[in-house]
């Protein structure tokens, strides 16, 4: 995908990404997004990360996340972001019984911290072979044991998004407000990188930063095209809804639900639908097929 990368964002304002806090406002143009790519690749690389290697991160905010996804597209390295809790389980089994192998595995914890592990990897890791141009693992399935990993190639990843868009009819150049906390599964290509390779303006609200009145009242007055809750967000947004009037009720008709690559229940689909113009469950599995 670095070409991709390249002619989306080298020089571009769009796409967009935009955070807030209590404090401050941050923005990040799509050549700010490149440069700061080029910058951690090289970093990266000085830290021992060779081409074939997993870069492991747990969550640090979805800047980062499209930072070092590209940083990884630009490098050869395959970018694996991970929950918080499967992020210590796999420190655990590298300090513990990681397996002697050819690829290497970069660590890097929520506080940005790298920690380099040469010539081994954690079981599930080891276990997947992944093709040449693996760019991307995520943890589609989980079990007693723990997630289980699948590796996507770039081309894979392409493809995938291009079957998205059309299937959700993903509009180049609009609005997109996220509540996900964060994306380190199926979201991060269904919501994350589906808005980027888009060009869209991707307002980004994690990690509990805002209510459900407070996501309500931004949707309305961003005007956003494409909203993204995940499932259990869904009946608390659609109770602070009800004390909107009949012309903001209007404005959230014309709203597409995103919920970020993660099914609902038949219950949450019939409140969204009562309140949304479209609800959209991305066909995560069927837009990416396994490459292992």
């Amino acid at each position: 995908m670095r070409a991709t990368f390249k002619q989306l964002l080298k020089g571009s304002g769009t796409p967009v990404l935009q955070a807030r806090d209590a404090d401050c406002e941050t923005i990040l143009s799509a050549g700010n997004i490149w440069t700061s790519a080029h910058a951690r690749r090289i970093e990266l690389r000085e830290r021992g990360l060779d081409p074939g290697d997993y870069l492991c991160c747990a969550p640090r905010g979805s800047f980062q996340a499209i930072i070092d996804f590209v940083a990884c597209a630009i490098g050869g390295f395959i970018y694996a972001p991970v929950a918080t809790g499967c992020f210590g389980s796999l420190r655990r089994e590298l300090m513990n019984i990681s397996v002697a192998c050819r690829a290497s595995m970069m660590l890097c914890d929520e506080q940005g911290r790298l920690e380099y592990h040469s010539s081994r990897l954690p079981p599930s890791f080891a276990a997947i072979l992944p093709e040449p141009g693996a760019l991307l693992a995520l943890p589609l399935a989980a079990s007693a044991d723990g997630p289980s990993f699948r590796v996507f190639t770039g081309d894979t990843v392409e493809s995938g998004l291009d079957r998205l868009t059309r299937d959700l009819g993903t509009v180049c150049g609009a609005t997109r407000l996220t509540g996900r906390c964060s994306h380190h599964d199926a979201g991060f290509v269904a919501d994350l990188l589906l808005g980027l390779c888009n060009r869209q303006t991707i307002y980004l609200r994690g990690d509990g930063a805002s209510s459900a009145a407070q996501i309500v009242r931004e949707a309305l007055e961003l005007e956003v095209d494409d909203l993204v809750l995940a499932p259990s967000s869904i009946e608390p947004f659609v109770m602070a809804a009800g004390r909107l009037c009949e012309r903001e009720l209007a404005a959230l008709a014309r709203i597409r639900l995103h919920t970020g690559g993660d099914a609902i229940s038949q219950r949450q689909r019939e409140m969204a639908s009562a309140l949304f113009g479209k609800v959209l469950v991305e066909p995560i599995a069927a837009a990416l097929g396994p490459v292992n």
